[in-house]
């Protein structure tokens, strides 16, 4: 079953599969300060409520990047907070679009640097395939 957490048409679909245990994100659009964050916020609240350690975040329809203030605030308040509640892997959905691929590029790596587990693909079934040849569950 899914429970939705947040969802702006055309910028982001957020929501957490309690079958799998695993917190999902379909971003669209980079480019909004708003939905990144409120996005990025519902997923902690995902990581707390209901224990999650796995985020799958597609974004391979994506298009722009985050604005460098979402960028500080992610290494201020989002890696440190997702480490704190316990978040052991970010499976990464590369976007096709250029300019979207350096953001997602930018935004894992400074979360590599910051300590969490980033792995990118470039699909939804290379991300399951990879849970499943791992032996990793949520």
């Amino acid at each position: 079953m899914q429970v939705k957490l947040y969802n702006v048409d055309n910028w982001v679909d957020t929501w957490y599969d309690t079958d799998m245990q695993i917190v999902f994100v379909k971003w669209f659009n980079f480019t909004s300060g708003i939905h990144v964050r409120k996005s990025c916020e519902a997923q902690l609240e995902a990581l707390k409520k209901f224990k999650a350690t796995i985020i799958i975040a597609d974004a391979s329809q994506a298009i722009g990047m985050p604005y460098p203030e979402d960028q500080d605030w992610f290494e201020s308040t989002l890696y440190p907070e997702s480490k704190r509640l316990g978040l052991k892997l970010i499976i990464s959905i590369m976007p096709k679009n250029t300019i979207a691929k350096i953001g997602a590029r930018n935004w894992n790596n400074s979360g590599t640097d910051s300590g969490l587990n980033y792995i990118e693909v470039d699909s939804m079934d290379k991300a399951l395939l990879y849970l499943k040849t791992q032996n990793i569950s949520g």
